[in-house]
């Protein structure tokens, strides 16, 4: 695994987890 896709994984779980984060605050 090289480092770009290593990067591009951890940036699109942050990215996912902020949607989650966004969406459980908007229906809580």
């Amino acid at each position: 695994m090289t480092y770009t896709v290593l990067m591009r994984r951890i940036r699109l779980l942050h990215s996912f987890s902020v949607v989650f984060l966004y969406w459980f605050y908007v229906f809580s």
